[in-house]
């Protein structure tokens, strides 16, 4: 994934469009828009060992007592990260 700012990325669009990369627009600083490819494909292997590296600290707080869905509460999300219900 590139980040690029509106301006550079009218000016580098030639480029953009014969390249292979996500691109993300931003503009001051804050997203307004995604270029993605047709060529692009996501790095299985990459998200893999993601995956794995997350598992692998989940079961190493797990181990010593952490309780994650509480701790996530905590923070206002699900287990999953997503948003808790305000209901």
């Amino acid at each position: 994934m590139i980040e690029l700012g509106v301006r550079e990325f009218r000016e580098r669009f030639s480029e953009v469009i014969n390249g292979r990369d996500f691109i993300v627009v931003t503009n001051n600083g804050r997203e307004v828009g995604t270029y993605l490819p047709f060529a692009w494909k996501p790095d299985v292997a990459a998200a893999r060992a993601a995956a794995s590296s997350v598992a692998g600290a989940q079961d190493e707080l797990r181990a010593k007592g952490v309780d994650l869905d509480a701790e996530m509460a905590k923070l206002g999300m699900t287990p999953m990260g997503e948003p808790l219900d305000d209901a």
